[in-house]
């Protein structure tokens, strides 16, 4: 244990230039995926590590998550959903002692038309690039097949 906390205090020292990269990561993103009509980023509430960045889509892209996921894997780009989903969705729930919730909507939409696409503390910029190159595609394809 010692070692791993050795490892884990050099780590800390370096949080801050982790945590800027993380965050030029995320503003090259922004700037860049302006251009997209259907997909909407997360909008920072406060001040973020940017582990990650969610993305919604919306408008004439919705309900087309699947499709989207599996054209970001076929380009070698790995998503995940966004926490969990509607995690009142989750098969572990039969498991679980819960009381009724009832709908939930919001939850719902995420979980039908929310990913997240990772993060790093390093320069990004060509996967980004790469990233939005896929996503103008993705888009432009569903909004000229309509």
């Amino acid at each position: 244990m010692e070692i791993e906390a050795a490892i884990g205090l050099t780590q800390l020292e370096k949080l801050d230039s982790f945590l800027l990269a993380r965050k030029e990561n995320a503003k090259f993103l922004k700037s860049m995926i302006v251009e997209l009509t259907c997909i909407d980023m997360q909008i920072e509430n406060g001040e973020s590590s940017w582990f990650g960045f969610a993305l919604i889509l919306k408008d004439k892209l919705q309900g087309s998550r699947k499709q989207l996921v599996k054209m970001l894997k076929d380009e070698n780009i790995e998503s995940r959903p966004v926490v969990s989903g509607n995690f009142t969705r989750n098969p572990v729930m039969k498991h679980l002692h819960h009381a009724p919730i009832g709908e939930l909507p919001n939850a719902d939409y995420i979980h039908e038309n929310g990913l997240f696409v990772g993060n790093h503390h390093y320069d990004l910029s060509n996967e980004i690039v790469h990233l939005v190159d896929v996503l103008k595609r993705f888009e432009r394809g569903i909004l000229e097949n309509e």
